[in-house]
């Protein structure tokens, strides 16, 4: 369902949303001001080796990022992944990609810490 109806600047609505008046709208406006606002820590370029980390895009690059932090991260990225990216966001990620693209260990582990709701700083709930 689309965010916004096509030629209005209005929310959509949604019968049954919990978020009415365009809470949730605004909600992904901010997460979204927020991300391109934001860039990865400078100490967490040991984790991009292989990539241009100046070009990487918290929005654009969402699913590589998180995929190799939660591979290789140590404490310190745990909790910025818990600043910057919801417990939905990981959920989705595990969900869809999970089991292909992170190690079993990771796998298991980060599938238990998605269900520890009080660790996550930013949460749709």
């Amino acid at each position: 369902m689309p965010l916004v109806k096509e030629g209005s600047t209005k929310p959509a609505s949604s019968k049954g949303s919990q978020y009415s008046n365009g809470y949730c709208y605004i909600f992904v406006l901010l997460m979204i001001k927020k991300l391109l606002k934001e860039s990865i820590p400078a100490e967490f370029k040991k984790y991009f080796w292989d990539v241009d980390f100046n070009a990487l895009s918290l929005l654009k690059h969402k699913s590589f990022i998180l995929e190799r932090l939660l591979n290789y991260g140590s404490f310190s990225t745990f909790s910025w992944i818990f600043q910057i990216y919801t417990n939905e966001e990981v959920k989705q990620l595990l969900k869809k990609k999970g089991k292909r693209s992170l190690s079993r260990s990771s796998f298991y582990f980060w599938q238990k810490i998605s269900e520890e709701k009080s660790l996550w700083k930013k949460s749709l709930n």
